[in-house]
């Protein structure tokens, strides 16, 4: 996350210093684009940190899944012994052994510790 902060920051001084460059806009218009650009920036932290956000959340989920606990998905109680988790599409999924579960694809997002 860092990285996006600090490659947000530094588009940003770039583009003040552009603006400020360039001697066809007037004051206000430059004022206008850098609080636009001040809001952009603003706007990219604010997913970023919302995105860090839920990603810790579904590591702690998945850290749970694997050592066993129970988690509540829908109207199902996911534990390792009638699913697994598949990463690259961060779902559950049912296993074929258990008839009550089996073809069910549930996404992390819509779990909870029980």
């Amino acid at each position: 996350m860092i990285r996006v902060i600090i490659f947000t920051i530094l588009a940003l001084v770039l583009i003040a210093f552009i603006i400020a460059r360039i001697e066809s806009l007037s004051k206000n218009t430059k004022i206008i684009i850098c609080v636009l650009c001040t809001l952009l920036v603003a706007g990219v932290i604010i997913y970023q940190l919302s995105v860090d956000k839920r990603s810790d959340i579904n590591r702690e989920l998945v850290s749970l899944f694997g050592r066993g606990e129970k988690l509540v998905c829908k109207k199902y109680e996911v534990d390792n012994t009638k699913f697994n988790y598949v990463g690259g599409t961060k779902v559950f999924v049912g296993l074929d052994n258990f008839s009550d579960v089996k073809g069910v694809v549930i996404p992390i997002e819509e779990c909870r510790l029980k």
